[in-house]
């Protein structure tokens, strides 16, 4: 169970990182 909360845990921190990095190109 607690891999699966590290991998969403990354997936999250990747999604506002994109996010980040979307709004920075723009």
């Amino acid at each position: 169970m607690y891999i699966l909360h590290s991998y969403y845990s990354s997936l999250l921190f990747t999604g506002r990182l994109l996010l980040l990095a979307a709004r920075f190109v723009s």
